[in-house]
Parts: structure tokens; C-alpha cells; sequence
């Protein structure tokens, strides 16, 4: 592993056991999780429907929009 991120660990583990602060922190990463999950859903609802709707109009220029879209966002 690199040295920076067992530094960072190093460093953070104690925090994360031991704090008496740690019970808020593992709430708030727990919301910050779901909310990035929630966040994440409704853009993949977003995008299948877009992509659904190219198929349902026959609109070519719609779909390869959509899966270039899809395509993008997946690789980075």
C-alpha cells in the first residue's frame, strides 16, 4: 500500500475507534453515503429513461447520445 495512505490511516483508525465524537462522525458518513447513493440512483433513472425513450421513438441521434453519456461517465 502506498505510505501516504497508511500514514492516513494510521492517523484516522484512532479517530474512528476511540473518539468520543466517533458516533456523530459514523452518522454523518452514514447520510453522506446515502445521499451519494440516492444522488447516484436518480441519475441512473434519469439516464435509462432517456435511453428508453430514444428506443420507443426510433431517435438514433437520442440513443447514442445516451449510451455515449452512459459510456463516459462508466470509464471515469
Amino acid at each position: 500500500m502506498h505510505p501516504i495512505i497508511t500514514s492516513t490511516f494510521r492517523i484516522a483508525i484512532p479517530f474512528w475507534r476511540n473518539a468520543p465524537q466517533r458516533h456523530m462522525a459514523w452518522l454523518l458518513a452514514l447520510v453522506a453515503v446515502a445521499a451519494s447513493s440516492t444522488g447516484l440512483n436518480a441519475w441512473l433513472n434519469h439516464l435509462n429513461k432517456a435511453f428508453y425513450d430514444a428506443l420507443q421513438n426510433l431517435d438514433a441521434r437520442a440513443f447514442n447520445e445516451s449510451v455515449l453519456l452512459f459510456l463516459r461517465w462508466s470509464v471515469c
